[in-house]
């Protein structure tokens, strides 16, 4: 018997436009330390530094996320907007 390990791989395209002035950024964890709570996180400072590079803050508009399981891995997305200061 062979067993054959099939990881897939998840493309992140990074910021895109959402409609309007709402930015996107999904995630997907990789890893086994990976854990959904570090995802969401990463993504919102992701985002953060994406705005204060242009001097302005984020504003969530939509948070998603989910756990990882086996066979799966973590997933987070955020939709926000950079706001003036």
């Amino acid at each position: 018997m062979v067993l054959v390990l099939v990881a897939g791989c998840a493309s992140n395209p990074g910021i895109v436009p959402a409609g309007g002035d709402v930015l996107m950024l999904a995630r997907s964890g990789y890893g086994l330390g990976e854990s959904q709570a570090n995802v969401s996180a990463k993504i919102h400072k992701e985002a953060a530094d994406h705005c204060a590079a242009m001097g302005r803050t984020m504003e969530v508009v939509f948070t998603d996320s989910k756990p990882g399981w086996p066979g799966h891995f973590p997933e987070a997305e955020l939709r926000f907007r950079c706001i003036g200061k």
